[in-house]
């Protein structure tokens, strides 16, 4: 909804768009945009086609929906709500659902890691509020590897470094 907000901004006053960005937290956000440039294609369309290619073994309707209840708690993790949580324990299960239902080859792709760990840690965060919980900590270190930000400090990428105990990703 958010990207889809920021296209309707510039639609018909540009033509094509160059979307760069190094971190690869924002693979989906990446493929919504030049998909939006290309075609305006609705964002349901360049989902469903991103977890058919990415995510065999999947059903589309569930990597639907699991995007919609993360992008909806998106902007409830600082104000928790009840309906917040009920959308972050159904994302939890829907996920660990579909990580049963993706074929083994690609259980441990970054990809779908950073999407199951996304639904763990909303969940986690809304009902603890705190980053540094030990499942927290344990699931952002997980990101930091996955972003191959073992060795940068804290302070450097404080935007994109998931905000892991120092002791935790320097392995």
């Amino acid at each position: 909804k958010r990207i889809r907000r920021i296209f309707e901004q510039v639609k018909g006053r540009v033509a094509g768009c160059v979307y760069y960005s190094e971190g690869p937290y924002e693979d989906v956000n990446k493929i919504l945009v030049q998909r939006f440039y290309w075609d305006d294609a609705p964002a349901h369309e360049t989902l469903a086609a991103y977890a058919r290619f990415y995510f065999p073994g999947v059903r589309t309707d569930d990597f639907l929906r699991l995007s919609a209840l993360l992008e909806d708690n998106q902007e409830c993790l600082d104000k928790p709500t009840p309906a917040a949580r009920r959308r972050a324990d159904e994302a939890v299960a829907l996920a660990r659902k579909m990580d049963g239902e993706i074929l083994p080859s690609m259980r441990m792709s970054a990809r779908w890691r950073m999407m199951l760990i996304r639904a763990e840690l909303d969940a986690l965060f809304l009902e603890t509020k705190d980053w540094s919980a030990p499942r927290s900590q344990e699931l952002l270190g997980e990101l930091v590897r996955l972003y191959h930000m073992e060795k940068v400090s804290p302070e450097a990428f404080s935007a994109t470094r998931p905000p892991v105990e120092e002791g935790e990703c320097r392995q």
